[in-house]
């Protein structure tokens, strides 16, 4: 109706006597006025035309669309043909009640649980030589399936999971009977079933999703990922952890992992190479950082690189760790040991009722770096609760040794292309009559 009043409009101004220099008093200066009058009320309304067709553009297109979406249903209901979720996805809505003791106009902030979104924690690890410091990235693989696109908006990742059932664990009585170890066996297969020792258990795995993400609206310039620690705050209260990121991200409702960047920091620790030559030949570089607590970790899978190249993958587990937290960096094929049993020393005999059983061994390590390194080595002789059984040591080679578990541990430095013999050495007496099978 607008559109075509304004066409009205047009009509009446083109026609008429003036506009057209048919009016009687005609001059020149009135022709000229009528003329100006005219280009300004023809611009009016052709600007206020294109506007309106626009408007009626968007509207027709809205109103396709819901037609559209309206046909779908009824052939939906009389079943002719079912619904189709990608051209016709649901509308989610939420019913709000509210109760007012007077008449008033307030604002309502909505916010709501679901159950279709959750986060991955994970950790890149990059070492450039061994050094004093780990460049240690927090990442977390967002997803959500909630049926509704979030369009930038602002992340809060939590380490609680609302769906975790909170039930206290309780301990039955535990008895013990003669002649009953089939029944203390049912026992403890049970008492492994049960939530309580699953719970338990939770805390010394891999968890590998946290649950619980809350967005909110906000604006935020975009900036590059390398300075997000900046813009992550990390709160701790009584019982979660939260990292709020003041970056705007957008994730789609597709169940996919979505990359967000939770902090970077050059982290302090202290490299030592590991080897444990009777399980393992290969020589593994350990990194120890002290003061992990400050970091406010979360168990989560770590890929390792160094000098910009990927070595592999390592796990981190906050809550098994003691003082120090123990990283497993990879293996370094430039470290070389090996372990030798020397023949001449390793021998039986036989002295009246016993049996005398020697065994000796060699540990070569070899450092071809030219740097110099840290060095921690660990072996191990046999321990005994048999009382007619016997163990003495000839030679730890300097070790530190455990005598309840037979543990050896050698620490030091190992000089560039320096090479170094450990040597230890024991011997078990034992009844002539009987036999040791893992000996």
């Amino acid at each position: 109706n607008k559109i075509n009043n304004l066409k009205t409009e047009r009509t009446a101004l083109t026609n008429n006597k003036m506009m057209r220099g048919e009016f009687q008093r005609d001059s020149l200066a009135l022709f000229t006025q009528s003329l100006a009058f005219l280009n300004q009320q023809l611009n009016a309304i052709d600007a206020e035309t294109l506007k309106l067709e626009r408007d009626l553009k968007k509207a027709a297109a809205v109103h396709d669309r819901l037609y559209g979406r309206l046909t779908a249903v009824r052939n939906m209901i009389s079943k002719n043909f079912p619904l189709n979720a990608q051209n016709n996805p649901s509308i989610p809505q939420v019913i709000v009640t509210v109760q007012s003791e007077t008449p008033q106009t307030a604002a309502i902030t909505l916010s709501y649980f679901v159950m279709q979104a959750g986060w991955t924690p994970s950790y890149d690890l990059a070492i450039s030589k061994v050094s004093s410091n780990i460049e240690l990235k927090h990442r977390a693989a967002v997803y959500q399936n909630t049926g509704i696109d979030w369009k930038d908006v602002q992340l809060t990742l939590s380490t609680g999971d609302p769906d975790q059932k909170n039930t206290r664990p309780v301990l039955s009585p535990f008895y013990l009977d003669f002649d009953k170890q089939e029944t203390a066996l049912n026992e403890v297969v049970v008492l492994r079933k049960s939530k309580s020792f699953q719970n338990n258990l939770s805390n010394t795995e891999l968890e590998s999703r946290a649950s619980g993400v809350a967005i909110s609206d906000g604006k935020f310039d975009t900036v590059s990922s390398d300075g997000v620690a900046d813009y992550t705050r990390v709160g701790n209260n009584i019982l979660r952890t939260e990292y709020e990121i003041k970056l705007k991200y957008a994730i789609n409702a597709d169940n996919k992992p979505h990359n967000v960047v939770i902090q970077n920091k050059s982290v302090p620790a202290i490299f030592t190479y590991f080897a444990s030559p009777k399980l393992d030949p290969d020589v593994m570089l350990i990194a120890r950082i002290t003061d992990w607590e400050s970091l406010n970790l979360t168990a989560g899978v770590a890929r390792v690189y160094s000098d910009d190249a990927f070595i592999g993958e390592t796990a981190i587990n906050p809550q098994v760790a003691a003082d120090t937290l123990q990283l497993n960096l990879g293996r370094d094929k430039s470290m070389v040991v090996t372990r030798t049993k020397i023949k001449d020393k390793s021998k039986e005999k036989i002295l009246s009722d016993l049996k005398y059983t020697s065994k000796a061994y060699e540990i070569l390590v070899r450092n071809t770096k030219n740097i110099p390194v840290r060095m921690a080595i660990e072996d191990q002789a046999p321990v005994t609760k048999q009382t007619d059984i016997k163990i003495d040591f000839t030679e730890t080679g300097g070790a530190l040794f455990n005598p309840a578990t037979g543990k050896l541990i050698w620490d030091f430095t190992l000089k560039p292309k320096e090479t170094r013999k450990l040597n230890f050495s024991y011997e078990v007496r034992y009844p002539k009559d009987k036999s040791l099978s893992n000996l």
